[in-house]
């Protein structure tokens, strides 16, 4: 019997098509599981300590394997729970100081190095917002502090943060669309 593709019987081509499209459906799938659980992820804005760059309830893209922070990046952090139950959901905060850098805040307004941080991303600030004296940072921590400074909990608070704890850097807003954009 001749056809489009040769001489094959039908219930032949049916079957060869039908495993062309099973390994096509599970090379998709195999990458889509590499993708989600080793090179990107998804976190949903949780509390107002970002704004007025993040809104409460934007998910964002994360970028995992982030082992070279930058100053101003969007970090994720994980948490593990204080009673031992496991996780608890991350903190997303920026970085503001890197290891060997001297950090201090002053009502809400971080130095580096003596220098302001840069006016790249807006912030809010308080005069009865939390301060932190003068720190060298080790090697292998950050710095990260909420944009809305009178109400976020951050390095002012825990401390610096082991760059192992990062689970990713944020790279884009991908909800509600009317948001959508991706973060510098």
């Amino acid at each position: 019997m001749n056809t489009l593709f040769g001489t094959k019987p039908p219930g032949k081509l049916r079957n060869r098509v039908m495993l062309i499209v099973a390994i096509v459906l599970l090379v998709i799938g195999a990458t889509l599981l590499i993708l989600t659980n080793f090179v990107i992820t998804t976190s949903a804005v949780s509390g107002p300590s970002m704004y007025p760059t993040l809104h409460e309830n934007d998910v964002l893209l994360i970028r995992r394997g982030y082992s070279t922070p930058n100053r101003g990046d969007i970090v994720l952090i994980g948490r593990e729970s204080s009673d031992g139950a496991g996780p608890r959901p991350g903190l997303i905060k920026r970085v503001i100081a890197i290891g060997g850098d001297s950090v201090s805040v002053d009502t809400g307004r971080a130095f580096v190095d003596g220098q302001a941080e840069p006016d790249a991303y807006t912030v809010i600030l308080s005069l009865e917002d939390l301060s932190f004296r003068e720190q060298t940072l080790a090697q292998g921590t950050i710095f990260v502090l909420g944009d809305n400074r009178p109400i976020s909990r951050d390095s002012r608070i825990f401390g610096p943060v082991q760059i192992p704890q990062v689970d990713g850097r944020a790279i884009a807003i991908i909800w509600p669309p009317d948001r959508a954009r991706a973060l510098d």
